[in-house]
């Protein structure tokens, strides 16, 4: 059985939604979600030539975070980088981690058949 046990938009450094889901079933575990929003640098920023090359300027970046711990302690997560620079996509991929039960074991090969 898969219950969601609170859903939360959180607007603070960078952080754009939180969800969390409790599963009771095979074992019991909590699952957090959460979609961080990276600000790149900006050509300004950047050394002329340098270790970056030319780059123009960079849109967001959005990461998914996955949290998994079980009633015996074990903690496991998963940090998928650069998931969009598109903010509705990256929150549309969340949602399907979220709604599957994604388990950070198993998340980078859920991304990348889904982009």
């Amino acid at each position: 059985m898969i219950n969601m046990i609170n859903h939360r938009e959180v607007l603070t450094s960078g952080e754009t939604d939180v969800l969390v889901r409790f599963i009771s079933d095979p074992v019991e575990m909590l699952l957090e979600y959460r979609l961080i929003a990276l600000d790149t640098p900006k050509a300004a920023d950047l050394p002329q030539q340098g270790y970056y090359g030319e780059y123009a300027e960079v849109s967001m970046r959005y990461c998914i975070l996955i949290l998994s711990t079980d009633i015996y302690g074990y903690t496991d997560t998963a940090f998928l980088y650069d998931i969009s620079r598109d903010e509705q996509i990256a929150k549309e991929i969340l949602k399907i981690l979220y709604d599957g039960a994604v388990t950070p074991i198993t998340a980078k090969h859920i991304v990348e058949d889904l982009l």
